[in-house]
């Protein structure tokens, strides 16, 4: 379908996955996993992976461990570690250099 043709039947209206099946302007009726192999499959790609970060931690709460200097093996360390491989020791002692300022308020505390 091109962009004419799509544009001529879908003019900007909203429409259930079911319908906007019968109108063509969907190829099938799916999910997430779903369109995402689709997309990989057009891409021509034949392994491919996905990653999903964890939902961000309360503000609060991150606030309160920055204040406090503590470091925990979180969901989000994890990543960072599997995502970096070996470098994940070299970014550590980069986040641990910048952390006088966290230091001398746990001191002060």
């Amino acid at each position: 379908m091109t962009r004419d043709e799509a544009h001529a039947v879908a003019q900007g209206r909203i429409w259930s996955g079911n319908r906007a099946l019968e109108l063509g302007l969907v190829d099938k009726i799916g999910g997430l996993d779903d369109a995402l192999s689709s997309a990989a499959g057009l891409a021509g790609l034949e392994k491919y992976r996905i990653v999903t970060y964890p939902k961000p931690k309360d503000p609060l709460q991150s606030l309160i461990e920055e204040i406090m200097g503590q470091e925990s093996n979180t969901i989000s360390t994890r990543v960072i570690e599997k995502e970096l491989g070996e470098y994940a020791t070299y970014y550590k002692m980069a986040r641990s250099s910048e952390g006088t300022g966290r230091n001398s308020i746990q001191n002060a505390i």
